[in-house]
C-alpha cells in the first residue's frame, strides 16, 4: 500500500499570476453582466505581472515587490467598485459572491500564513503538497491512496483500492479508513498490511497487522519476503499516472478528484485483464490451429513461431544448443510428425532454422540464417 499525489490541471501559482488572473476574471464577468466599471486596469495589470517575473529573474526584489503592490492595489479597487455597483441587487450579489470571495482571499493571503490558500481560481480545492522531491518540491492537487495485493496474481499486479484524500492528511492517519473501505469493497479481511516508513504513527486499530518497511521485530522469513514485495506498488503507481491520466486531473472539484482516481485505477485493471485475455486467446488459437490442408513445413512454421531461432552462441555440444535442439524436437512431435531416423530429424532441423520458401505468403516468416559460428 502506498500513496501518491494526483496533480490538478493548474498552472504553477505565483502571487503575480493569481492577482492578474483575478483582475481578468472580475473584469470579464462584469462585462458579461453589464456592470460598468470606472477603470478595468487590464493593460496595466498585464504589464505589472510581466515585470514581476523579470525583476525576480534579475534578483531585483524591491522592484518586484513594488509591482506586486501595484497589482494588489488595482485588484482591491476593482473589487470595491463592483461591490458598490451591485449593492442592493440580490441576483448580481449571488452571481458575483463566489468570485469576489476568491479574489479577496488571493489579495489578502500571504506566503507564511497558516491554513488553506487559493492556488487556482478555477480550482480552489487544490492543495500544495511537498514530498521532498528534488525535481518537484511542491505539487498541486490532492493525495491518492493506492492498495495492491502483496502476492503476484496471474494477470498482473491489480489495484484493489484507490481513493482521493483531501485536506493533505498525514499518511499514517489515512490507514485506518482506507483499510476499512478496502475490506468492505473486497469482502476479505486483510491479514497483513505492508506500508513504507511514511505510515509510522498510523491509526489502524489492529496495529500488529501493519508491517512497516525496515521493521526488524517479529519479522519471520515469510513476512520478510512479503515486505520485499511491498515495493511492487510503486511501478503500478507509475503506470497509472503515465498511462491512465492520473498525472494531470482535468475533472472539476473534489468529486472530480475522487472520480478520476477510481477511473484511472479501473482503466489500469482493465488493461491488465485485456492483455491477460488476449494472451490466453492467442495461445488457445495457436494450439487449436487447424493444420488440415497444410504441408509439413507450413505446420512446422505455424507451430514453431515462438521458438528462439537461431539459438544462443554455441552448437549442439553446448548447453544453449542442446536446449534449442530439444525444443525443435519437441515441436516436431507436437505437430504430429515423428521422424523415423536421425537423418530426417537433422534435415527437418536445418530447414526449419534456415527458413522455408515453399510456404503460403501469410505464414511465411524470415527467421534468418544461423550464426556462422553455430554448428548443427
Amino acid at each position: 500500500m502506498s500513496r501518491t499525489v494526483q496533480p490538478k490541471a493548474v498552472a504553477h501559482p505565483t502571487d503575480a499570476r493569481l492577482m492578474h488572473r483575478a483582475i481578468t476574471k472580475l473584469v470579464g464577468f462584469a462585462k458579461r453582466n453589464r456592470v460598468p466599471l470606472r477603470q478595468s486596469y487590464l493593460r496595466l495589470a498585464k504589464r505589472a505581472a510581466i515585470m514581476v517575473g523579470r525583476y525576480i529573474h534579475a534578483h531585483q526584489f524591491k522592484r518586484a515587490r513594488r509591482q506586486l503592490k501595484f497589482l494588489r492595489t488595482r485588484l482591491g479597487r476593482i473589487s470595491r467598485d463592483i461591490r458598490r455597483k451591485i449593492d442592493g441587487d440580490a441576483v448580481l450579489e449571488a452571481r458575483f459572491g463566489p468570485l469576489l470571495g476568491l479574489a479577496q482571499q488571493v489579495r489578502s493571503q500571504d506566503q507564511h500564513q497558516r491554513g488553506p490558500k487559493v492556488y487556482a481560481l478555477h480550482a480552489p480545492e487544490v492543495e500544495c503538497i511537498g514530498k521532498g522531491k528534488a525535481r518537484a518540491p511542491y505539487e498541486f492537487g490532492c493525495k491518492v491512496s493506492i492498495a495492491t495485493p502483496v502476492t503476484s496474481p496471474k494477470g498482473g499486479q491489480f489495484v484493489l483500492h484507490a481513493k482521493a484524500l483531501h485536506g493533505n492528511p498525514f499518511d499514517g492517519h489515512t490507514l485506518g479508513p482506507v483499510i476499512a473501505d478496502m475490506e468492505k469493497l473486497t469482502g476479505v479481511e486483510a491479514r497483513r498490511i505492508h506500508v513504507d516508513k511514511g505510515y509510522r504513527g498510523h491509526n489502524h486499530p489492529h496495529r500488529f497487522r501493519v508491517w512497516i518497511s525496515g521493521q526488524v521485530r517479529r519479522v519471520t522469513a515469510s513476512i520478510r519476503r512479503e515486505m520485499k514485495r511491498r515495493a511492487a506498488v510503486e511501478p503500478v503507481i507509475g503506470h497509472i499516472k503515465a498511462e491512465h491520466r492520473m498525472d494531470r486531473n482535468y475533472l472539476k472539484g473534489r468529486l472530480g478528484d475522487r472520480i478520476n482516481a477510481v477511473l484511472a485505477a479501473a482503466g489500469y485493471n482493465f488493461g491488465l485483464l485485456l492483455r491477460w485475455l488476449a494472451g490466453g486467446a492467442a495461445l488457445r488459437a495457436e494450439t487449436s490451429l487447424s493444420l488440415r490442408g497444410m504441408n509439413f513445413w507450413n505446420k512446422l512454421l505455424a507451430t514453431a513461431r515462438p521458438l528462439p531461432f537461431p539459438p544462443a552462441r554455441g552448437g549442439e555440444g553446448t548447453r544453449s544448443g542442446a536446449k534449442a535442439g530439444f525444443k525443435i524436437d519437441q515441436t516436431l512431435e507436437q505437430i504430429g510428425v515423428i521422424t523415423g531416423n536421425s537423418d530426417d530429424k537433422a534435415v527437418g532441423k536445418a530447414r526449419a532454422i534456415r527458413g522455408v520458401t515453399d510456404v503460403s505468403p501469410e505464414l511465411q516468416i524470415d527467421i534468418g540464417p544461423p550464426n556462422s559460428r553455430d554448428t548443427w
